[in-house]
């Protein structure tokens, strides 16, 4: 009689199996998809020029891809916004639309950006200012007013 033993235990050990990747593999696909991670390593590449959202001391450039200035740690905020962080510093911006980064103080909401996913690309709107992240070709950084889907040069990916 072991025989039967084994292969009922073995039919639940698949069954079991079978339920758990039912359910694990779907949480493993969306939590993979998309740029916007909380409390993880990204790089913004802009969707027009190619090139990637860079920090230099006391500025903010689109550059080289290669190059290590372009990693950011993404720190997800209490109200759904991201801080970009490069050690102690922050992406930052002003209602003119000058964009730099600046030592990170909790509460700044010029240094916080919602991440939102669009059929382009990620949008990165400034939650004080209500602009979105800009670029051009010649590598200058800045916001602007959202110009919608149809403009690359705010989206990122």
């Amino acid at each position: 009689m072991p025989d039967a033993v084994e292969g009922k235990a073995m039919k639940k050990r698949v069954i079991s199996y079978s339920v758990a990747m039912a359910v694990i593999v779907p949480v493993m696909a969306i939590s993979t998809s998309g740029q916007a991670f909380a409390d993880g390593n990204v790089q913004w590449k802009n969707q027009a020029t190619g090139r990637c959202l860079a920090h230099m001391p006391g500025m903010v450039l689109a550059g080289d891809c290669d190059n290590p200035s372009t990693k950011w740690r993404d720190v997800e905020q209490s109200d759904g916004t991201y801080q970009q962080r490069w050690v102690d510093q922050c992406l930052d911006s002003n209602k003119a639309g000058k964009v730099y980064i600046l030592r990170c103080e909790n509460g700044n909401d010029n240094q916080k950006w919602y991440e939102q996913k669009t059929s382009t690309g990620w949008r990165l709107k400034n939650k004080a200012t209500g602009r979105v992240l800009d670029s051009n070709f010649s590598g200058s950084v800045y916001t602007n007013f959202d110009e919608g889907d149809g403009n690359k040069h705010q989206r990122w990916a």
